[in-house]
């Protein structure tokens, strides 16, 4: 890493512990129309532990599963998008028709393993 990438990390992460040490507590509903079994839904679970631990408690999110709050699919990317949900997990793999890019993991042979 250059000395130029190293003081832009530097300074992000400085402004992003001042923003994070002057803001209110930030609660976000979260969208997924899988169950809470899923493996979609647990992985929302450890992205939000984590989220939580690393804001020192300052974000929270609560999982809205099963479609719950209303929204499926790419009815979740337009609800972010317009701002009627803050965050929402969805499978990519129909939404190639809105943006080619999120048909990039489907491409074969891409990874090793």
């Amino acid at each position: 890493m250059n000395w130029i990438s190293r003081i832009a990390a530097g300074l992000m992460a400085l402004s992003f512990a001042t923003v994070m040490a002057n803001a209110a507590e930030i609660n976000w509903d979260m969208a997924n129309e899988y169950n809470d079994t899923s493996i979609h839904a647990e992985g929302d679970k450890v992205f939000a532990k984590a989220l939580e631990e690393n804001s020192g408690g300052k974000i929270k999110i609560t999982h809205h599963f099963g479609g719950s709050i209303g929204f499926k699919s790419k009815d979740q990317l337009d609800a972010v998008g317009d701002g009627a949900l803050p965050i929402a997990d969805t499978y990519v793999g129909p939404l190639g028709g809105i943006n080619p890019m999120f048909l990039l993991p489907s491409l074969p042979f891409q990874a090793a393993t």
